[in-house]
C-alpha cells in the first residue's frame, strides 16, 4: 500500500497494485482500461482519474472559488501523485526494447459476483475439473475465432446462483463447500442458457475483467508454483513437453485426462472424475508426472540410445 501524508496531519493509504484494491476501485480501472484501448481516454487521464478514485479527490465549491495559483498549486501536488501510480506497471521487453506497461497478472478474485452470479475462488481453487475444462475450451475457441459470445459463455460457466441454504450445508459440511451451483455434465443446460443471457448484459469492462482473470489463471496453472498442503508444486512440470502450438498438449488433453483418470479408478467414473477438484486433479497428475520421471531417470539407457 502506499501511504502519502496530506498537509502534515493526515495520512492516506491506498492501493500500489491491484490487488490491494477494492471491487468498487478495480470495476472503477478496468472501466477507464477499456475506455483507454478503445481510444476514448489517453493514457494520462486514465492514471489521473485512478489516482483521483484511490485518493478519494473531489472536485468541490471549494476548488471552484480557489483563486487560479492555489488551484495550481492543487494541480501540481495531483501531478505528483499521479507519479505513484508507476507501482501499478511493469517493464516487459518489446522488440529487443523495455516498455512499460500496465501489470494485469492478478489470479485473486477481483469480480466476486456479477448481479446474483457468483464467482470462483482466487486461482478457481474452487472449480472441478469438468467445470475448468469446459470454460478453458471456450477460452481456446474464442483466442481462435474472437467471437465474443464465447467470452459470454466462459463467464456463464464460472458464475452461477449461490446454492440455497448455503449458510446450513457449510455448517453442516465436514469439508468446504462451493457457495455456487453445480456444474455438471447432467446439469439442466437451460440453465446455462439463461445464464448466458444474463451476461450477454453486462458491461464491457466487466468482461474483460473476468476473461483477462480467467488468462491469468490459465497461465499461473501452466507456469506457477501454489501451496497444496504445505508444499509448493511445480505445475509447469505437467506442460514441460508440450509441443509449442500445440494448443491440445498445451491444455494438458483435459477431456482425455478425465477418461485416463477414470480408468485408473482414482477418483472414480468418468462423471466423479470430472467433478473432482480441479487442483486435486493436478495434484495427481504431478505426483504421475514426477514417477515417471523418476523411474526414467533409474532405468539403463539401450546401447541404441548413447
Amino acid at each position: 500500500m502506499h501511504k502519502v501524508d496530506i498537509a502534515g496531519y493526515k495520512t492516506v493509504e491506498y492501493a500500489s497494485c491491484i490487488e490491494e484494491l477494492s471491487t468498487a476501485e478495480f470495476m472503477f480501472m478496468m472501466k477507464l482500461l477499456v475506455m483507454q484501448q478503445a481510444g476514448e481516454i489517453t493514457i494520462e487521464y486514465f492514471r489521473f482519474m485512478l489516482t483521483m478514485k484511490l485518493l478519494n479527490i473531489k472536485k468541490t465549491v471549494k476548488y471552484y472559488n480557489m483563486p487560479e495559483d492555489k488551484r495550481e498549486l492543487v494541480h501540481d501536488n495531483i501531478n505528483r501523485l499521479v507519479e505513484t501510480i508507476d507501482s501499478f506497471y511493469e517493464y516487459e521487453e518489446e522488440n529487443g526494447k523495455l516498455v512499460k506497461k500496465l501489470n494485469l497478472k492478478w489470479i485473486k478474485q477481483m469480480v466476486p459476483r456479477i448481479g446474483r452470479l457468483v464467482g470462483p475462488q482466487d486461482a478457481l481453487t474452487n472449480c472441478t475439473f469438468y467445470e475448468y475444462k469446459e470454460a478453458y475450451g471456450r477460452y481456446m475457441q474464442y483466442v481462435d475465432t474472437q467471437d465474443a459470445e464465447l467470452i459470454d459463455e466462459l463467464i456463464a460457466i464460472l458464475y452461477r446462483p449461490r446454492i440455497l441454504a448455503y449458510g446450513l450445508r457449510s455448517r453442516l459440511a465436514r469439508t468446504l463447500v462451493d457457495e455456487r451451483e453445480s456444474f455438471t455434465p447432467r446439469s439442466n443446460p437451460k440453465k446455462l442458457a439463461e445464464r448466458i443471457k444474463m451476461v450477454k448484459d453486462q458491461p464491457m469492462h466487466v468482461k474483460t475483467a473476468v476473461f483477462t482473470w480467467f488468462t491469468n489463471c490459465v497461465e499461473y496453472l501452466r507456469t506457477g508454483c501454489p501451496v497444496i498442503d504445505g508444499k509448493e508444486i511445480n505445475l509447469a512440470l505437467l506442460f514441460t513437453q508440450a509441443k509449442e502450438g500445440d494448443k491440445e498438449q498445451a491444455g494438458i488433453g483435459l477431456t482425455g485426462v478425465i477418461y485416463s483418470l477414470a480408468e485408473s479408478g482414482v477418483f472414480g467414473n468418468v462423471t466423479e472424475t470430472g467433478n473432482t477438484n480441479l487442483y486435486d486433479i493436478l495434484v495427481r497428475l504431478y505426483q504421475v508426472k514426477t514417477d515417471f520421471d523418476a523411474m526414467k531417470a533409474k532405468t539403463p539407457k539401450s546401447h541404441d540410445e548413447n
